[in-house]
């Protein structure tokens, strides 16, 4: 059997479509560098639900990097 499916599903256009959103980093230390493409995702999705009165909920950025721990008053909403 040679068959597959032939649907094209665009994963990015179902998160823009949802009312709540976690996101969740694994090696958070990568993220937040406004020049990557991860986290102009994350922003773009952010800004495209604040549009229809919602947001990303919660964010949760976890390292093992100790240099990358961070106070909390250095940290910032998108």
């Amino acid at each position: 059997m040679n068959q597959t499916n032939e649907s094209i599903i665009d994963l990015g256009d179902i998160v823009r479509s949802v009312d709540e959103l976690v996101v969740m980093n694994d090696e958070a230390h990568h993220m937040h560098d406004s020049r990557m493409a991860w986290f102009k995702s994350i922003q773009d999705i952010h800004n495209r639900m604040l549009q229809k009165g919602g947001g990303i909920s919660l964010q949760l950025d976890v390292t093992a990097t100790l240099d990358m721990i961070m106070e909390p008053s250095s940290c910032k909403h998108m």
